[in-house]
């Protein structure tokens, strides 16, 4: 089930083998700023369109490979979660405080 897309770190997770983590490494994460940045927080929260612009931006730089991969994880009995996060958190250089969300 792991596969390897480029700027992603997929593995297994340590405490069950239904989980899949997938780290996002910092250089995709910098990337993603730009359209990021274009959305105050209410908007991501409240209009689920803005969100998806989002999440096609992150597609977007897997070359359209994620979208499938998680597809994938949730329709396999085997599978069925995943947890998605950042590789490491260095900074949060670039990003408005609109942008910020807990």
């Amino acid at each position: 089930m792991i596969e390897k897309i480029n700027g992603f770190e997929i593995y297994s997770n340590e405490k069950s083998k239904r989980i899949i983590n997938i780290d996002i490494d910092d250089e995709i994460l910098n990337k993603l700023i730009f359209p990021f940045n274009k959305f105050d927080i209410t908007a991501l929260e409240y209009k689920p369109f803005t969100r998806f612009t989002i999440a096609k931006s992150l597609d977007d730089l897997s070359d359209n490979n994620l979208s499938k991969f998680l597809n994938k994880i949730i329709r396999d009995r085997n599978t069925g979660c995943f947890i998605i996060k950042p590789k490491k958190i260095t900074s949060m250089r670039g990003l408005s405080k609109r942008a910020i969300w807990t």
